[in-house]
Formats: structure tokens, C-alpha cells, sequence
């Protein structure tokens, strides 16, 4: 049974939709103050941009990468898909609060970066004052800065260009 001409549809079952035109006049064509007409405006072309993760600071690309790719500094455990490892930033600023620079980081897993992060400690860190956390955190710093820096100056390098030029696969070859 097919569907009804009448209501936007043929005999074959598609559906056509029918749009009204504005084949109207303006009424007030002749006036003085005509009212204005619409005119039909070209769809605006948006060039594509970089995405907010990539930072113009590029210094610290490669170790940035490096970070990624290491154990957590915490538990000692790999990254995954479910909680992959992140760059915490470690010193003065508190939460949500621009931290100095990238070179300033420590590779921990998602899971217990939040814990860390948290104004109201739970889990893990919640017997730890600041100051204690404060420490740790500076220990943790030393510890993957040493790390860092017993690497073969080749492979930093390596690492460097690697995600620069991932940097700029990812914004499609511009430059800001």
C-alpha cells in the first residue's frame, strides 16, 4: 500500500518533501522606508584550525612525548587506553592554575592524577598533608628529570622532532 499523494508522498512509498517558497511580494515595495528584504547569504567557509591540545610552546615537545610513552610515576604500572598515562604538572600552582612550564611534568596514569590533583584527597593520597605531597611531588620531578636527562642527546633529539613534526601533521601543515 503505498502512500498518500496528498500528504507529501508518491504512489512508490518515497517521501517527498515539499518546502514553501516566499513567492510573495513586499508590501511595502513603494514606501519611503521599504521594510527589508532578506538576501540569501553565502555559506561561510571555516578554515580549519589547530586543536586546543596543541600548545604553541613547542620547547618541550619531545619530552612531552617521552613522558607519555613512560611508567607511572606513582604506581609504577603502564598506560592503557582506559587510563593512559598523563603529564602532571608538579609545583606551586594548585589545580586548574597555568604551571610554569611543560619541562615541569611527571608521567602518571589518569586514575591516580585526579587523585593527586583533587582539593579533597580520596584514595591514595588522602593521609597526605601538602607539604608531604609537595615533596613527594618534587622527588618524582627529580627522579624523571634524571631519567630524562641519562638519555642519549640522538634519542631526545628524536624524540623532539618526532612531535614537532606530529605537531604539525596535526595542524595540517600551517604555521601560526
Amino acid at each position: 500500500m503505498g502512500a498518500c499523494p496528498a500528504r507529501g508522498g508518491d504512489r512508490d512509498g518515497a517521501v517527498v518533501i515539499q518546502r514553501k517558497r516566499d513567492t510573495k511580494p513586499n508590501p511595502t515595495e513603494g514606501f519611503a522606508y521599504p521594510k527589508p528584504t532578506r538576501k540569501a547569504k553565502a555559506p561561510k567557509r571555516r578554515e580549519p584550525h589547530a586543536p586546543l591540545r596543541i600548545k604553541k610552546n613547542e620547547k618541550y615537545a619531545g619530552y612531552l612525548a617521552w613522558i607519555h610513552e613512560q611508567r607511572c610515576v606513582v604506581t609504577g604500572l603502564e598506560g592503557s587506553a582506559f587510563d593512559p598515562i598523563e603529564a602532571s604538572h608538579v609545583g606551586r600552582p594548585g589545580t586548574g592554575m597555568k604551571a610554569g612550564n611543560d619541562f615541569h611534568t611527571v608521567p602518571m596514569l589518569r586514575s591516580v592524577h585526579r587523585q593527586w590533583g583533587s582539593v579533597r584527597t580520596t584514595g591514595r593520597f588522602k593521609d597526605m598533608t601538602l607539604e608531604q605531597r609537595r615533596v613527594l611531588s618534587r622527588n618524582y620531578l627529580v627522579q624523571t628529570h634524571a631519567t630524562w636527562h641519562a638519555l642519549p642527546i640522538e634519542t631526545r633529539e628524536w624524540y623532539q622532532t618526532t612531535a614537532l613534526a606530529v605537531r604539525e601533521s596535526m595542524r595540517g601543515g600551517r604555521r601560526r
